[in-house]
């Protein structure tokens, strides 16, 4: 932005300079430094009043004061150049914010010649000819009077027009004008000629080949003493790629200003020069005062050495990549980020420009996809070390469990009381063993999508009879009643019926286990949403927030006093959850301490049978 500025600032054909309200200048174009015989670093050291004459410093300071009460305005005085020379001069002064602070704008016109020239028109009443002083620039005068309009040949340029082709009255210059414009300069020159107003305006012109150019057109009315426009005489100056450049630069403003992206330029030592508002959103800041003129590097937290930024920047004039950065309030966020060098018109670097993205989500989830592969493989590496351990114990475990049933049959030999219960003992626990390899490997599978459904339709309360019945021994010693209510609409489902026995089982065993002697326990089912419920609930001790959040995980047994002496695998409900996961179905838990538990499980009515 800054070279674009500069570009303009440098381009017009006055002098420009930027001082503070006391004087001092801030900036000065080249022409400024020519018209008055100075270099840039000396005028930089200077005030206005430095090359003002003393006898001219008091009107030229009210007339400053009086123009920017007005908003800005025009006015003559006087310059002293450095050789002592003195220069007549038209100030344009404006005030403006240069780098958030207020500043003034001054264009400074010589106007020494033209007022030579004036002069010498009045005295003789002949039309000079007005050298071209600065590059596409021409003079006018129109003779009001008789409406005779005399161009130099500089404006027949910039008209695209040949003298024999033009008419030479204000009319044909009106045809001239852009139909859209031409009410405008109409306006502009009757205020100019019946009401004294300065005709400093800019407008569009159409050429004989349909193009159009844009002229800043400025002139002075001459009266009698009676206040008649005699004369007009003026300038005309073809703009056209100045508006251009001012154009594209707008664009280019609105365009940063409204990208999602955050951008911002830097100058080369680091310190922010423009800031968008999706950047200031991005960093968390509310305005640009805020971020105007600190270093970037306070802004970063780099992953990287900032020297590989900058040695690619140096060698290749970009860099693309991805840095943590750091918000107004401290809190750190991935960017990705591309920058490159904004570089003048013979290759030379001006400042810096970088473009970010907000990666942080992204961030944040690739990460999790990283962790969820880590535990896959962890959970997958688990199960292949336990089916290979449960596999190689289940062999040996075997021949131990059929020689205790040789010896507790007494078929080798008679056995005495205390040694037939040390091979009850080794039997129980055999079986218990047993029971937990079996239980591992089946969970193996089924983790490691090893496990088939053998899917069938079959009579659901037979199936729940059947649990019963395995269950029997167990509710007769605790004296528990064991309640159906079996909807009689639903009572036959499609599913891998042997799965469903060990879901009813291990549910129904874990009830047994936490309800108390003469206590019940119910089954019952109804449907849901098109899938078939299965409720089994008891009036037992209940469980806690915690235990219900960690009863459905692989070795986790809820432990009280009453349930410490029953043994289980702690992989029961585990299964369970895999079993009706297969399914398509959905288990869960709902308990309160002293109030019982229910355990809840959904099935699928119809599933594909298998044949």
């Amino acid at each position: 932005m800054e070279h674009y500025f500069e570009m303009i600032f440098n381009s017009v054909n006055d002098g420009i300079f930027i001082h503070t309200p006391e004087g001092r200048f801030l900036e000065v174009n080249r022409i400024m430094c020519d018209d008055l015989g100075y270099q840039k670093d000396e005028l930089l050291q200077m005030s206005v009043m430095d090359i003002t004459p003393p006898e001219f410093r008091e009107a030229t300071g009210k007339q400053v004061v009086e123009k920017l009460k007005q908003g800005g305005g025009i006015f003559e005085t006087v310059s002293k150049c450095k050789d002592g020379s003195l220069a007549k001069v038209e100030l344009n002064v404006r005030p403006i914010d240069y780098k958030g602070t207020p500043a003034i704008l001054t264009v400074a016109r010589n106007v020494t010649e033209r007022k030579e020239m004036e002069k010498a028109l009045r005295k003789s009443e002949i039309s000079l000819a007005n050298a071209q002083r600065i590059a596409h620039l021409g003079n006018w005068d129109w003779d009001i009077v008789t409406n005779e309009l005399y161009w130099s040949d500089e404006i027949y340029r910039i008209f695209g027009l040949a003298p024999n082709e033009f008419g030479a009255t204000y009319d044909a210059f009106l045809n001239s004008v852009h139909p859209d414009d031409r009410i405008f300069v109409q306006d502009a020159v009757d205020k100019a000629v019946y009401e004294n107003d300065p005709y400093n305006i800019d407008h569009r012109i159409l050429l004989p080949d349909g193009s159009e150019r844009i002229v800043h057109e400025q002139g002075e009315v001459t009266f009698n003493e009676n206040g008649q426009g005699l004369r007009m005489v003026g300038t005309v100056q073809d703009i056209t790629e100045r508006k251009k450049i001012e154009k594209e630069v707008i664009i280019k403003e609105k365009a940063i200003d409204s990208s999602l992206n955050a951008i911002v330029f830097a100058d080369l030592k680091g310190k922010i020069l423009f800031a968008n508002p999706s950047f200031l959103e991005l960093w968390g800041y509310d305005n640009k005062n805020e971020i105007i003129g600190l270093n970037g590097n306070k802004l970063w937290n780099y992953e990287i050495d900032p020297l590989e930024i900058q040695n690619s920047l140096v060698s290749t004039g970009s860099w693309k990549g991805e840095a943590i950065a750091r918000k107004k309030d401290g809190r750190e966020f991935s960017v990705s980020t591309s920058s490159h060098f904004i570089i003048d018109d013979i290759g030379n670097p001006i400042c810096l420009m970088a473009s970010f993205v907000d990666i942080t989500e992204r961030k944040i989830k690739d990460k999790l996809l990283i962790e969820k592969a880590k535990a896959e493989a962890s959970s997958r590496a688990k199960s292949e070390l336990l089916s290979t351990m449960s596999h190689e114990m289940r062999t040996p475990l075997t021949i131990i469990i059929g020689y205790s049933d040789l010896l507790d049959m007494q078929e080798i030999g008679t056995l005495n009381q205390k040694q037939a219960s040390c091979v009850e003992n080794v039997l129980e626990s055999s079986h218990h063993l047993l029971s937990l390899i079996n239980d591992t490997l089946d969970l193996s599978k089924a983790e490691a999508h090893k496990m088939e459904l053998n899917i069938e339709e079959f009579f659901i309360p037979d199936v729940i009879d059947d649990v019963k019945t395995a269950l029997m021994p167990l509710t007769s010693s605790k004296n528990l009643d064991l309640l159906t209510n079996v909807n009689s609409d639903i009572d036959t489902i499609k599913a891998d019926k042997k799965k469903f026995k060990q879901i009813l089982y291990n549910l129904m065993s874990n009830a047994l286990k936490f309800t108390p002697e003469k206590g019940s326990i119910t089954i019952e089912t109804h449907t849901a949403n098109n899938m078939v419920q299965f409720n089994v609930i008891d009036n037992g001790i209940g469980m806690s927030e915690e235990n219900m959040k960690r009863i459905f995980q692989p070795f986790q047994q809820v432990n009280t006093p009453e349930t410490k002496e029953q043994q289980g695998t702690g992989l029961g409900l585990a299964l369970t959850k895999k079993f009706v996961k297969m399914h398509g179905g959905k288990v869960w838990v709902k308990s309160e301490l002293g109030k019982g538990t229910t355990f809840s499980f959904t099935l699928p009515f119809d599933q594909e049978i298998q044949v």
